[in-house]
């Protein structure tokens, strides 16, 4: 069972993404708010703001949001602040809880609009995430710009269609492939885990996800490296039933004992033994004779 997590449980979390998918997927509500905001007009509005019209100055990522998004709308502050509160579910190391609430709800009263401080979406368990996003933490810019560009792509598809893909994890990934960068991005792992818990691994780094299926399957790793990010969600669904039967049970992660040990590198193996050292040399290789000749000196020596 993918949704298991050694350390908490993940359904509030998931819980969360439900509600997501229900108000901002299959309608054009919004989480927070009381008014829709998950519109395809709203996500145009905010691709303008955001993605072609990249912020130059100095500043981190709030501080760059919060000038690009002056001049929209409050709904578009509002929808930016919960495509930002969406991102945050998933990474457990870092930012913290508290950070993550602070700066969703700073973006939000952009807006001028106070955030609904008895929300149970932004509870500590909700917050807490699934998955470390290492190194991916410094790509939330970008995953932002692809998520944008995701959900322009999703609004854009008529109502059967959109219910036909949330109803088939298969369906949904192979919509994503036709997303411009959607293989080697964190973003990509995470939705696909809010959306289908019981079929995709909460492992958001591809590095990671490779290792596994190379180290569990033993495929060369040139055949790897060519999988596209839904085969190696069908890879890793394979390996984990295979394991559930092997271990009986479905309480299994790949972070942990008896997973982990198999892909994730272990001690480095002792070096081997230098080669023994020839003994010691007692006598020089070239000797001078001394004496007259006929004497014997070469026959003597040898």
């Amino acid at each position: 069972m993918s949704r298991y997590h050694p350390h908490r449980s993940l359904e509030p979390m998931l819980d969360a993404a439900q509600h997501w998918k229900e108000v901002a997927l299959l309608s054009d509500g919004a989480v927070f708010a009381q008014e829709p905001v998950w519109t395809l007009s709203y996500l145009q509005v905010l691709k303008k703001y955001i993605i072609d019209n990249p912020f130059k100055g100095e500043g981190g990522f709030i501080t760059k949001m919060e000038k690009q998004l002056v001049p929209s709308k409050p709904e578009v502050k509002q929808l930016a602040a919960e495509m930002l509160w969406v991102w945050y579910l998933c990474p457990d190391d870092r930012p913290g809880t508290s950070t993550k609430r602070q700066r969703v709800r700073h973006v939000w009263e952009l807006s001028d609009d106070p955030f609904p401080n008895d929300s149970r979406l932004m509870e500590g368990d909700v917050l807490a995430g699934a998955g470390s996003i290492g190194q991916g933490i410094s790509k939330i810019w970008d995953d932002l710009g692809v998520f944008i560009h995701m959900m322009i792509a999703f609004k854009d598809l008529d109502e059967t269609q959109r219910d036909e893909l949330l109803d088939d994890v298969w369906k949904f990934g192979e919509w994503l492939e036709t997303i411009q960068e959607r293989n080697h991005r964190s973003l990509r792992n995470m939705i696909m885990f809010l959306l289908f818990p019981d079929d995709i691994e909460h492992i958001w780094a591809r590095t990671h996800r490779t290792q596994i299926v190379q180290k569990f399957t033993e495929r060369p790793w040139a055949e790897i490296n060519k999988m596209s990010a839904l085969e190696i969600d069908r890879a890793l669904l394979d390996i984990r039933r295979k394991k559930e039967k092997e271990y009986g049970t479905k309480d299994l992660d790949f972070y942990e004992s008896p997973l982990k040990e198999i892909w994730q590198d272990g001690p480095k193996p002792k070096p081997p033994d230098p080669p023994p050292v020839p003994p010691a040399i007692l006598y020089p290789l070239n000797q001078i004779l001394y004496g007259p000749p006929g004497t014997g000196k070469t026959w003597n020596t040898v």
